[in-house]
């Protein structure tokens, strides 16, 4: 290192210009280090330097340490680990007065030398205390010597990775809960900034992106409204139609019940007639039974005289009675033959308007299908639109977190947003912390030592076998 002839400052080119006045450097006198040299133990020679007339100097350029920045905001991503302070050069200046002449111009003793950093108390690796850190999550403990260790260890690994399964889901789900917090907050910062504007143009040009989402949702959600209008139009023309011809069905209606209770007093008078005739046709089949079982012993002669007497006058009672069923039985028949004809005319007549009513229900019943047809297009549209709604929303409320993330960035905030900003922050130190927890869940599921729990499970599988073998073993020798 030299110093300018010109400028008079230290320079580390030896050729060409000054990286200060940008002049030639011939001529400069070398710049000589401070100390005692190794070899012959004498101080160097200082370096004279000409100076305009002005106060003596008393200049020491040494390290200086630059006031501390505001701390930054939190950061999901860990800051890097600083590395060792190299040793930098000190240039130090001090001027050297004659004892035999004070008013003369000092002479500048130039020195530059190495100044070793300061001594750093030895910290932990970010690697060991990550490890320290995931393992404190984990709490899955050291694995004891031996089998049983072994087997402990693995019945401990299995109860607490349950228990991480569940706090790391949960804590997934906090971690989406934030995020959705955090997110609504920017797009009410972004709202705060239209209605509050700022001198921005990163908000102004994000502002222009949110007009064309909410043209983009109010196009789609108008495009709903134009669906759910035509088909309720169109649900109230079916209804319409229906109405007509239930009103075009109701004195069908009432022919058919009529019809239904002439047909059914007609078969009710012909089951009384039916009826009837069989219980005459019976008593007759009776009499006729018992005339001939008595005709049968009459015909016995070995009989006594008074018992034959007796049985003459019993088939002669019994004849008697023959007349009047007989009588009865062709009434019925009349009466059932009277009945077949309008009987049979009540029925053509019952189905004819039966089938007149059918063909009304009918028409109802293809109204109604075609109703609840529209109505499940309607649903499957519906269901469709408001998808597009959704997603069409979530857009807009990104475009309003983007703004609310470009009012963020800007310097100076007005009032009004002051207690968004607020909120915010918080929200931003919430979701650094459930990032950061479900992180370190996720590293603590994986943190158990698999080969001893591997161990361990061969050690109880094997004792299980074994403990089957002896079972069965017993089992057998007791069953010989």
């Amino acid at each position: 290192m030299i110093y300018c002839p010109h400028c008079k400052k230290p320079s580390a080119r030896e050729t060409g210009p000054c990286p200060h006045c940008k002049k030639d450097l011939s001529g400069a006198a070398p710049l000589r280090t401070g100390g005692t040299t190794k070899d012959t133990g004498l101080r160097p020679q200082a370096v004279e330097v000409e100076l305009e007339e002005g106060p003596p100097l008393d200049i020491e350029l040494a390290r200086v340490s630059m006031p501390p920045r505001a701390a930054p905001r939190q950061s999901p991503v860990p800051a890097p680990t600083p590395a060792a302070q190299p040793a930098m050069p000190v240039v130090v200046a001090r001027p050297s007065l004659p004892e035999d002449d004070e008013d003369s111009l000092p002479e500048l003793e130039t020195v530059v030398s190495v100044v070793p950093p300061p001594a750093a108390a030895p910290a932990r690796s970010r690697a060991d205390a990550s490890r320290d850190d995931v393992a404190r999550v984990a709490a899955f403990g050291t694995p004891d010597a031996g089998l049983m260790g072994a087997v402990r260890y693995a019945l401990r690994v299995r109860a607490r990775l349950m228990e991480l399964k569940d706090a790391h889901d949960k804590a997934k789900v906090d971690r989406e809960a934030a995020g959705k917090d955090t997110l609504a907050l920017f797009a009410s910062l972004g709202r705060q900034a239209r209605e509050v504007r700022v001198e921005s143009g990163a908000v102004t040009e994000r502002l222009s992106v949110v007009e064309e989402s909410e043209k983009a949702l109010g196009a789609t959600q108008g495009r709903k409204s134009e669906i759910e209008a035509a088909h309720h139009a169109r649900l109230r023309e079916l209804e319409r139609q229906a109405k007509a011809v239930e009103v075009e069905a109701e004195p069908v209606h009432q022919e058919e019940k009529e019809g239904l209770e002439r047909l059914e007093r007609l078969r009710n008078e012909r089951r009384r007639a039916e009826t009837k005739l069989k219980r005459a046709e019976i008593e007759l089949r009776n009499i006729f039974e018992v005339i001939e079982k008595r005709q049968k012993d009459y015909a016995d002669l070995s009989l006594p005289k008074d018992e034959r007497a007796r049985l003459l006058a019993d088939i002669a009672a019994h004849d008697k009675q023959q007349p009047p069923l007989f009588e009865e039985v062709k009434k019925r028949e009349a009466e059932i033959a009277a009945l077949t004809g309008p009987l049979a005319e009540a029925e053509k007549a019952y189905a004819e308007v039966r089938v007149r009513l059918e063909e009304k229900m009918g028409q109802v019943s293809r109204i109604r299908h075609e109703s609840n047809r529209i109505s499940r297009e309607f649903e499957r549209e519906t269901a469709a639109v408001e998808s597009e709604i959704g997603a069409k929303g979530d857009s807009l409320q990104k475009a309003w977190a983007t703004v609310g993330r470009a009012a963020y960035a800007c310097k100076e905030a007005p009032e009004a947003w002051k207690p968004v900003i607020a909120d915010l922050r918080k929200a931003l130190d919430e979701e650094v912390r459930m990032i950061k927890k479900v992180e370190s869940l996720a590293a603590a599921l994986d943190s158990y030592d698999r080969r001893v729990v591997e161990k361990g499970w061969r050690v109880m599988i094997g004792a299980a076998v074994v403990a089957g073998l002896i079972v069965v073993a017993a089992f057998v020798a007791i069953v010989t």
